[in-house]
């Protein structure tokens, strides 16, 4: 629980890795339901993971129980939003929120990689609404210099 409630501004992952029957859903549920933990975070969301997901269907139930766990109303559209409007949708609602998710009994690893949410075209697009804020529609203007840095 310190791991997760520290309170510098970063993003933790903490993988529980063990044998079946091991206790891992039951040590995340523990730490889930806490009342200490609730409080820390913004919103949250357990999400149980198929051998044969489908991402589109994780964003969605990604949405869907980030809502619930505000007690919101869910986009009435949710069903019909593709995976690009369901990635901007999901990060325009976590854009500035602290936030608690669970995947429970993920077989496949890349599901990882995958969920991380911002793809190149998505980071930039993020990436210019916060660093031209005052430039019309939020977006690079022309006389802009770009300098692309090789990871």
């Amino acid at each position: 629980m310190d791991w997760l409630m520290d309170r510098e501004p970063h993003q933790t992952v903490i993988s529980i890795i063990g044998m079946g029957g091991s206790g891992k859903t039951t040590l995340a549920a523990n730490t889930y339901n806490n009342d200490d933990v609730k409080k820390h975070f913004d919103c949250c969301a357990w999400i149980t993971i198929s051998q044969a997901y489908e991402l589109e269907d994780v964003l969605r139930s990604l949405i869907k129980e980030f809502h619930d766990s505000r007690n919101e109303t869910i986009p009435a559209d949710l069903n019909s939003m593709n995976y690009r409007l369901l990635v901007k949708t999901l990060v325009n609602y976590l854009e500035k929120k602290r936030y608690l998710l669970v995947l429970d009994d993920v077989w496949d690893t890349n599901l990882l990689d995958e969920i991380k949410l911002l793809q190149n075209e998505e980071a930039w697009e993020l990436f210019c609404k916060k660093a031209f804020i005052n430039c019309t529609n939020g977006s690079c203007p022309l006389s802009a210099h770009i300098v692309s840095v090789p990871h």
